[in-house]
């Protein structure tokens, strides 16, 4: 008999549970209410993050147009640094070499005390290509952010 019973209340649908709305806590942010217009948007209402969206579309474009070429070359001489390493005897204070050790070493110290060199290989330049692929990759490539914002209407 309690085995039927414990079976019947098993089977039976399930009373909904009826539940209050929770107040706000005092803490919580209220929800951020934009405009429809992007023009019409203060960017003082704005969350930091948010500001980059409010980008014109030509505005993107220059700055996409800029930057892409910008890692791109700086991404090589850090190739070429790569290479470099290879051969020690390379003095660093001559042409054409100093063209590519004396803008990438103010990366390339600090990166050196945070990730040593591995049996005596130096992959701080690899590090910072990686990084520089990646920067221009997730900013200026085909599914870029800015070249996305270059192809919002306005």
């Amino acid at each position: 008999m309690r085995a039927s019973r414990a079976l019947a209340s098993a089977l039976a649908p399930a009373r909904p549970l009826s539940r209050a709305p929770r107040p706000a806590s005092p803490r919580q942010a209220p929800p951020l209410r934009l405009p429809r217009r992007p023009d019409a948007i203060s960017l003082s209402a704005l969350p930091d993050a948010a500001v980059v969206a409010v980008l014109a579309p030509a505005t993107a474009a220059t700055a996409a147009a800029l930057l892409s070429p910008a890692l791109s070359l700086l991404e090589l001489l850090f190739v070429v640094r790569i290479v470099l390493t290879w051969y020690p005897a390379v003095d660093g204070d001559k042409l054409p070499w100093a063209v590519v050790i004396k803008p990438t070493e103010p990366l390339l110290a600090p990166t050196r005390r945070v990730v040593p060199p591995l049996a005596g290989v130096d992959v701080s330049p690899v590090v910072w290509v990686a990084i520089l692929s990646l920067l221009n990759e997730v900013l200026a490539g085909p599914q870029g952010v800015l070249i996305l914002m270059s192809r919002a209407a306005p």
